[in-house]
């Protein structure tokens, strides 16, 4: 079976049981025996946030200081330990299935003829990624 062209075969050392690894697109080495069936990542869901959008490259801005960035802030959304790993909790990074379900809070005013009672800054945006179905809870896989 032929890696797809997100992957790559590699070798594995000498002493090691034989074998497929490859680099996946979101950088993980996978590991597997050469029998085993190649299965494809899981789809991460579709969902919306609404964020600043940087004028330099129309992207979210990158940052962990406002609800409105695209980050995560600690102690606010979310639970870090004292070894500085993230705790698996209720807290995160608030999303939602369909733009018209973001709290009217963070729809920018200008969109008040679709969202009535928007009060979210005129320099947010709508961003959405992801392609598979929307649940409600934890999602981390698929996400790099």
């Amino acid at each position: 079976m032929e890696p797809t062209h997100a992957e790559s075969r590699v070798i594995t050392p000498p002493g090691r049981s034989l074998g497929l690894a490859w680099r996946d697109r979101y950088n993980r080495v996978v590991s597997m025996s050469a029998d085993a069936p190649i299965r494809p990542a899981p789809i991460p869901p579709k969902v919306y946030r609404a964020m600043k959008r940087s004028p330099a490259d129309n992207l979210p801005v990158v940052g962990a200081t406002s609800s409105s960035d695209l980050g995560a802030r600690p102690g606010i959304d979310i639970t870090v330990d004292t070894a500085g790993n993230v705790v698996l909790d209720a807290n995160g990074m608030s999303v939602a299935p369909r733009w018209r379900d973001l709290d009217f809070t963070r729809v920018p005013r200008r969109l008040k003829h679709l969202v009535p009672g928007a009060t979210g800054a005129n320099s947010t945006s709508c961003f959405t990624m992801g392609a598979g179905p929307f649940q409600t809870g934890y999602s981390r896989s698929g996400w790099s």
